[in-house]
This record gives structure tokens, C-alpha cells and sequence, in this order.
């Protein structure tokens, strides 16, 4: 990452831009998205969107009605709540193998490569070396490619994805409140209006789900209020809304690059916008700059999973499918080591993504905080660790992966709470010759429980995390009778 900061400085943005100002001012509710349809007409011509008229019809002449603005930042927030209070849903599941960049440039509505006197400049800067700014897209490119389905979701311009590496590389910085932070680089109160949680176990900002969620209820505003003119919603994003505001009384734009200089903004906001434009230029002709862009490969993809109960932070990180670091980056602001409260988007990736509301729902409360990662210890096993724990051993074997049926001592893995030497050897004692925990057999190495006298479907099915349902289907079992010395299957066959 020191990689691309070397070529194009730590951030585009100024703090007195659209993260300290956005979340003031007049604020009309998003109003409309543009079709795709737009977006393919807008990329194939390189022409700009309609701007917005010299004087807008019943206003006081300013770009947007004047409205008191402590009202409409709460009549704003509180519709944006609304609004992303659903779960995010992942957009139009995509072909095997999917063209990120192929989708992305069906989506471009900004102007095209030569627009900006400075492009080459800039490109110069991001890719002076191809292959090491390939590398550096790569590190980010799941994050990338999320927060472009959700644009597309909202019909905004896909250009946006490439916002965050002009602000922040992609990397959410933390800071305090009063300083922008996050890979959108947001301060507390912009965030907070625009439906962001920032309290104290969590500071949303540092969230890809989240973040992106608010980013885009701020894009869309600022398309809405200028007419879908796309430079003037990147000015307002880093100049601030009011600032951008001022300059449009006294000179509206013409089409042309040069027409905006006219605004008289700081150089660097007309810097952070040639930057945006160098990189979709980049994205649009990357034979041209001998640039090989990426692949996304599909189990890679970060998909958005509602959780609606609190769990811990190393549990969420185990259910997740990523490294540390990739948890970190796209699962970030979790800082009392739990999820917060109420409805949360865990950004996981893997075979186990679709599974998780169902495997939380299926464990004990008592056991949604507390894990680790830690090495088996030596007389320790995974049915004593499920037995000790009344849960699933399957639910251990997936949640690790889908590892050996009999790990080694000193294997590292996802285990609740801490090992108890006592407790291990009293579980042993207890169940030394018991037909009843869980055990391998001639089922294709899948987990079984063996029934034991006084056993029912219900009590082995809570115990291990199923449904009676499930327990009857996966045995063939047309009725609930048990006989001690049954194997029953705890997996599909």
C-alpha cells in the first residue's frame, strides 16, 4: 500500500471538504436513481449529464431550497435510517467468473480519458509501474468490488468505487470523531446524518458495509440536488456542499474541463477530481498503459450477511472465512469486541457465507461470545469441547473449515472459551464407553451421534445445533422412535 501512497500522495481530499460540511444545509431526500440504460448512453458518448440551470424555479436563487438546517439534517437522517434499515442484499448474484471491470465501465457516467488537462499526470502517478499498481488493486479488490455492486444497486456512476483510493487507499483509518476516518473518510457528524452508527463499541465508519451504506444515501443525495451533474457531486464530496454551493451563484459551468475553473475552488479539489478520472481511465483502456487488471476470483467475494444477535468479535471473525487482515479491512469498528446491537452486515466470503444467520441462530446464547483461536490441547477433543459446551461437533468441524475428523494436538483452531484440563478429564471420565458422543463411522466421514437410553429427537437435535426435520430427513426416519445403539447422521448424507 506504501506502494501507491508513493504515487499519489497520502489522500485526495482536504478535511474542509464534503467531510466536515456535508452533513449541512438544505437536504432534499434522494429522489432518483439514474437506469443503467443512462449509464451505458453516458459511457459510450463521454458526454456530461444535464447540469443544473443558473437559477432553479422558486428558489431564493441559491442551487436548492433554503431550509432551516438542523430540521432537515434530522428529517434526512431519520429517512436514510429507514431506508438502509433493511438488510443489504447482494445485488443481481452474479455469472461465474464475473468482468468487474467489464460491469464497471458499462457503468461509467463521468467524462472520459483527455477530459481533464492533468489526466496523463495522474496516471503517470498511479501507474508509473503497471504491475505494482495491479498489485495494489489487488490487495483491495474484493472491497472494491462490493462497494461497486452496491453503487450499481443505488444507480449511481461506477466511478464511485474508485472514490476510496483517492481518499483513503482503502484502508480504514481510525480517528476521532471530529477527523475523518474510514475508507470514505467521514467525520462524526456527516456520518451520523446520513444513517451511520458511530457509539461506543462501534464507530461505523471503519465498516465497509456501513460506511459504503452511508456514502452512497450522501452520493445520491448530492446527484439528486445537482442534477445528476457527476462532477459537481465529486467537488461537493471533497470541497463540501456549501462551499460548492457559493461558487455555482457566481458561475454556473460549461461542459468543458476549463469552465470549472471558473468555480475558483481550491486546486485540490480540481486535483481530487482529475484523480477519480485517472483512475477510471486507467480502468476504461488499461491496454493502452499495458496495465493487467485483476481477477476477482468468486471466493474471494464479500458477501453482506444479516446478523441480528450480538456475537463476539472472534466468533464473527471465524464465521467470516478471512484472514486477519481481510476481517480487519472490510469488518472493521468493532471495538468492544462484539457486534453491535440490533441488525449488523457481516461481510464473509467461502463455502460457509450462506449458512451463518442459520448456525448463529443454532447456538446457545452463553456461547456467541468468548471464542478464540488457539491450539487443541494435548488430552483435549472436539466431542469433549462440544459435549462441555452443548453444541454441535459438526458445528466445530465447519466452523474450522471443514477440518480432519480427528485434529492433532496443537492444531490451531476456533474454540470456545478456554481449555479446562479438569473439565476435559472429567468429560473423558463421563463418557468413557458412552455410546452417545459424537463419533465417525461408515458414513463417509461425517459426523454421527450415537443414541443412548433415554435420548430423544429433540434433545439430540438441540444439542447439536439441527431441527427435528433436519434429524428425520437426514436419517430417513418416518418416525420420532429411538433405540439405544442408533447411529443418526448429523449431516446430510
Amino acid at each position: 500500500m506504501a506502494e501507491l501512497q508513493a504515487l499519489a500522495g497520502k489522500r485526495g481530499g482536504d478535511i474542509d471538504g464534503c467531510h466536515s460540511s456535508a452533513g449541512a444545509g438544505s437536504i432534499r431526500p434522494p429522489a432518483r436513481l439514474i437506469t443503467a440504460l443512462a449509464c451505458l448512453l453516458l459511457a459510450a458518448c463521454q458526454s456530461l449529464p444535464p447540469k443544473p440551470p443558473a437559477t432553479p424555479p422558486d428558489t431564493d436563487g441559491t442551487t436548492g431550497p433554503a431550509l432551516p438546517v438542523q430540521e432537515t439534517i434530522q428529517s434526512h437522517s431519520n429517512r436514510i435510517r429507514a431506508h438502509y434499515a433493511q438488510p443489504a442484499v447482494d445485488p443481481e448474484p452474479a455469472a461465474p467468473d464475473p468482468d468487474l471491470w467489464q460491469e464497471m465501465r458499462a457503468g461509467f457516467a463521468l467524462p472520459g480519458c483527455g477530459y481533464a488537462p492533468d489526466g496523463e499526470h495522474w496516471i503517470e502517478r498511479y501507474a508509473a509501474s503497471p504491475s505494482g499498481f495491479a498489485r495494489v488493486l489487488d490487495e483491495f479488490l474484493p472491497a472494491l468490488d462490493y462497494t461497486h455492486r452496491r453503487l450499481r444497486q443505488a444507480g449511481l456512476p461506477s466511478e464511485f468505487a474508485l472514490l476510496p483510493i483517492v481518499e483513503s487507499h482503502y484502508r480504514p483509518y481510525p480517528a476521532p470523531e471530529n477527523r475523518p476516518a474510514g475508507i470514505w473518510q467521514m467525520i462524526g457528524p456527516t456520518a451520523r446524518a446520513f444513517g451511520l452508527r458511530i457509539e461506543p463499541g462501534f464507530d461505523g465508519r471503519l465498516n465497509l458495509a456501513a460506511s459504503t451504506d452511508a456514502a452512497i444515501a450522501l452520493l445520491d443525495r448530492y446527484g439528486d440536488y445537482f442534477r445528476d451533474d457527476w462532477r459537481l457531486v465529486a467537488f461537493a464530496y471533497n470541497a463540501g456542499e456549501f462551499r460548492l454551493r457559493r461558487a455555482l451563484e457566481q458561475h454556473q459551468p460549461d461542459e468543458d474541463f476549463d469552465s470549472l475553473q471558473g468555480l475558483g475552488l481550491a486546486r485540490t479539489s480540481y486535483d481530487y477530481l482529475s484523480k477519480l478520472l485517472a483512475l477510471s481511465c486507467l480502468i476504461r483502456e488499461p491496454e493502452r498503459y499495458r496495465l493487467q487488471l485483476p481477477t476477482l476470483a468468486e471466493q474471494r467475494r464479500l458477501q453482506p450477511i444479516p446478523v441480528q444477535e450480538v456475537i463476539g468479535k472472534s466468533l464473527a471473525h471465524a464465521l467470516s472465512g478471512l484472514s486477519d487482515e481481510e476481517f480487519t479491512r472490510y469488518n472493521g469498528g468493532l471495538l468492544a469486541n462484539r457486534t453491535p446491537a440490533g441488525s449488523w452486515q457481516l461481510l464473509a466470503a467461502g463455502e460457509l457465507a450462506g449458512q451463518i444467520p442459520q448456525v448463529v441462530d443454532g447456538l446457545p446464547p452463553q456461547y456467541r461470545l468468548g471464542w478464540q483461536r488457539r491450539p487443541l490441547q494435548r488430552g483435549e477433543t472436539l466431542p469433549d469441547v462440544a459435549q462441555a459446551h452443548d453444541i454441535s461437533e459438526h458445528f466445530l468441524h465447519l466452523i474450522n473449515g471443514g477440518i480432519d475428523q480427528e485434529p492433532e494436538p496443537g492444531q490451531p483452531l476456533w474454540l470456545p472459551g478456554q481449555f479446562d484440563a479438569a473439565r476435559a478429564s472429567a468429560s473423558a471420565r463421563a463418557t468413557a464407553g458412552n455410546p452417545a458422543v459424537v463419533a465417525t463411522g461408515p458414513t463417509g466421514g461425517k459426523p454421527v451421534h450415537v443414541v443412548r437410553r433415554g435420548d430423544t429427537l429433540w434433545a439430540i437435535a438441540r444439542r447439536h445445533g439441527l431441527t427435528v426435520k433436519q434429524l428425520l430427513g437426514y436419517n430417513d426416519l418416518p418416525h420420532a422412535r429411538l433405540r439405544p445403539g442408533q447411529r443418526l447422521r448429523l449431516a446430510p448424507p
